[in-house]
């Protein structure tokens, strides 16, 4: 059956996927709508997570928000399917670089870069956008999808925008094996964690249990860290920022890097809630009292 849905629904994605980002957008507003006004898409973990994070707005102001990323994530939708057909072109024209000086001066000198992101703005996008710019592969770690006809679509969609994937599985077997080749490497940081591996820190006005990974991995492999913003500026356009965190990261005391990624991405979704992935339930586990 999963074949099946999934060979009926292909011609559709890519017909819409070579329409112009005008009329995809007007596609984006009828999703918004039905997401929104009658499916009522997780709303309810959308208001949770939005009113511990805001716990001074009103119901209204609540539900603005909510509004506005209800907007983003059908934005994000047709974005997406988008990606199966965009043009380098395109990519730059929706996606720029903003400051890019601050990646190609560590890659000059030789050094591994890992860039950090949160679920925040267009992350396929500006995944692309920055592997057509590298002068060196760009690798990410992802989780592969449960629907194996999706997986090869999405796979095939991101390998033709220059990114190699690595299943985050075979990450430390990956960077082990190729110890000796410099290395431009993707994660997105606040993931939900291992319910038995992670640490706490005060995220969005919450006790957050955040992924050890990162760190782990910047600190073993010496990597300057850049936290990378993809911000929205226009609707169907965003712009990635960078930003060093450290490029020495076995001097920071323990849970340091992570706790300092989280204050960049909480101050980026502060100044802008939209683009944030509002509908994950990204606060399943409790700190345990003391």
């Amino acid at each position: 059956m999963q074949a099946i849905g999934f060979y009926l629904l292909l011609p559709f994605l890519y017909f819409f996927s070579v329409l112009p980002m005008f009329i995809l957008r007007q596609l984006s507003n009828v999703a918004f709508f039905i997401m929104y006004y009658i499916t009522g898409y997780r709303r309810e973990v959308v208001m949770r997570n939005l009113g511990h994070a805001f716990p001074e707005k009103s119901e209204q102001d609540l539900k603005k928000l909510a509004r506005g990323f209800y907007l983003y994530l059908s934005d994000t939708l047709v974005e997406t399917i988008k990606s199966f057909t965009i043009s380098d072109a395109g990519l730059r024209k929706y996606c720029a670089i903003n400051n890019y000086d601050v990646v190609q001066a560590e890659i000059d000198k030789g050094r591994n870069v890992m860039f950090v992101l949160g679920h925040y703005g267009n992350w396929e996008w500006g995944g692309g956008a920055l592997a057509k710019r590298a002068p060196i592969p760009l690798k990410a770690a992802y989780k592969p999808l449960s629907n194996p006809y999706f997986e090869k679509l999405m796979f095939h969609t991101r390998t033709r925008l220059n990114i190699r994937l690595i299943a985050k599985r075979k990450i430390l077997a990956h960077l082990k094996d190729h110890a000796d080749e410099q290395t431009l490497l993707v994660m997105i940081a606040d993931q939900s964690p291992n319910p038995k591996e992670h640490f706490w820190v005060k995220f969005l006005n919450q006790d957050t249990a955040v992924v050890t990974g990162m760190e782990k991995i910047a600190r073993q492999y010496n990597y300057t860290v850049i936290y990378s913003t993809i911000a929205s500026v226009g609707r169907n356009k965003y712009e990635i920022r960078f930003k060093k965190i450290t490029d020495d990261p076995q001097s920071l005391a323990p849970e340091a890097l992570t706790a300092m990624f989280m204050h960049e991405l909480e101050q980026d979704i502060y100044k802008n809630p939209a683009p944030y992935l509002w509908s994950h339930r990204r606060w399943k586990l409790k700190k345990p009292q003391a």
